[in-house]
């Protein structure tokens, strides 16, 4: 079956000035058609950040990179430049 998702080495990570902090850290997994896939886990696991990363909607303030299908390098701000 063909691949509908694939990711690999998904990390996000939300910084300030005193520490920078890992909500989700080299995440993998893959979606063939006709698959489902639920995620879960405890709360603050990075279940809903995972979700918004590939969307690509986190905030602004998020810096996450992720290879998605056939190693396809997405940073979010650049993204964001292109968008505009």
């Amino acid at each position: 079956m063909s691949k509908l998702l694939n990711i690999q080495a998904l990390t996000v990570s939300f910084e300030n000035k005193d520490e920078k902090v890992f909500a989700v850290n080299n995440l993998n997994f893959e979606l063939k058609k006709g698959e489902t896939i639920g995620i879960v886990g405890e709360s603050g696991s990075g279940k809903s950040i995972t979700s918004f990363a590939i969307m690509q909607l986190l905030p602004s303030i998020a810096k996450y990179i992720t290879i998605i299908k056939k190693e396809f390098l997405l940073t979010y701000l650049s993204c964001r430049k292109k968008k505009k």
